[in-house]
C-alpha cells in the first residue's frame, strides 16, 4: 500500500461514548495537510527456565499530530475549550488558562494506491483531546511561505476498547458517508 494523499478532517464534540454533537451537520476543520498517529503500548515479558517464555502488550493511548491549513474560529470552542463570540464583522476568541478542552471525535480520509487502484481510507478516532497549537507568525519576504498549524492531542480508547476504526472505500464520497455514520449524522 502506498499512501498518496490526505483529504478532509472532521471534528465533533463527544457528548457520550461514541455520541457526538453534530447539530447542523458535520463540518470540516480547514483543509487536511497531514496526520501522524503514534500508539503507546504497555509491554511486559515473562521469563522462566533462563529464557523469555511470554510477552504481552496493551494499548495505552496514541499521540495525534494533526496539521490543517487553518483552524476555523468556530472550532476553537469544540477543540480547545476557548470562548468564542461572533459579532457583525468580527470574531473574538478568548484563550483562558482554565480552558478545558473537551473530548472530540476525529475523522479523516487517507488516499492510497495499491496495484494502480486508488482507494480512500476513512479513519475515525472516537475519543481525542487536543491541545492548542503553537502560534508562529513570520514577516513576509520576497517569497510567500505558508505556515500551517500543527495540533497535538491524545487519543484514548472508548468504553468498548476501540481507539481507531478504519474503512477502505472505493470513492471519497463513500468514505465521507462512512465517517458521517460514525459521527451519527442522519
Amino acid at each position: 500500500m502506498a499512501n498518496i494523499g490526505m483529504r478532509k478532517v472532521f471534528i465533533a464534540e463527544r457528548v457520550a461514548s461514541k455520541t457526538y454533537n453534530v447539530t447542523g451537520g458535520l463540518a470540516s476543520c480547514g483543509h487536511a495537510v497531514s496526520v501522524n498517529i503514534t500508539p503507546t503500548w504497555a509491554e511486559g515479558q515473562n521469563y522462566g527456565d533462563d529464557m523469555q517464555v511470554d510477552t504481552d502488550n496493551d494499548f495505552v493511548s496514541a499521540s495525534v499530530a494533526l496539521s490543517t491549513t487553518n483552524v476555523p474560529a468556530s472550532f476553537h470552542e469544540t477543540m480547545f475549550g476557548n470562548t468564542v463570540t461572533a459579532s457583525e464583522g468580527s470574531t473574538n476568541i478568548v484563550h483562558n488558562k482554565d480552558d478545558e478542552p473537551p473530548y472530540v471525535g476525529t475523522g479523516f480520509i487517507g488516499v492510497e494506491k495499491v496495484d494502480g487502484v486508488r482507494s480512500y481510507v476513512a479513519s475515525f478516532l472516537p475519543k481525542v483531546k487536543f491541545r492548542e497549537p503553537d502560534c508562529q507568525l513570520n514577516t513576509k519576504t520576497n517569497s510567500i511561505t505558508y505556515s500551517n498549524p500543527s495540533i497535538n492531542g491524545t487519543a484514548l480508547a472508548e468504553d468498548d476498547g476501540d481507539w481507531k476504526i478504519d474503512e477502505i472505500c472505493e470513492t471519497e464520497a463513500a468514505a465521507i458517508e462512512w465517517l458521517e455514520d460514525k459521527f451519527g449524522v442522519s
